[in-house]
């Protein structure tokens, strides 16, 4: 994320042009690193729920509400300190 501080949870940001709020930020059983969870606001064009393969992170959120992205992605742009 271009040396930014990882997002806290609360914080609103933007993934590729659609807002929401960060729900979770920590280690996942499905990659490596540091992930953020973002519930999306308006667009159900997530992948989950706020869980993955059964295991909850946050939420449940609406389907496809739910999208996690790594914390070096440069797709994640906090826009309020939340």
């Amino acid at each position: 994320n271009g040396g930014q501080p990882i997002p806290r949870v609360g914080q609103a940001v933007l993934i590729k042009g659609k807002s929401g709020v960060v729900k979770y930020t920590g280690p996942t059983h499905f990659a490596e690193g540091t992930w953020i969870g973002v519930e999306l606001d308006h667009v159900a064009c997530g992948k989950n729920d706020g869980s993955v393969d059964g295991k909850r992170y946050f939420g449940p959120t609406r389907p496809n509400y739910g999208v996690f992205v790594s914390s070096t992605s440069q797709m994640l742009k906090v826009v309020d300190d939340g």
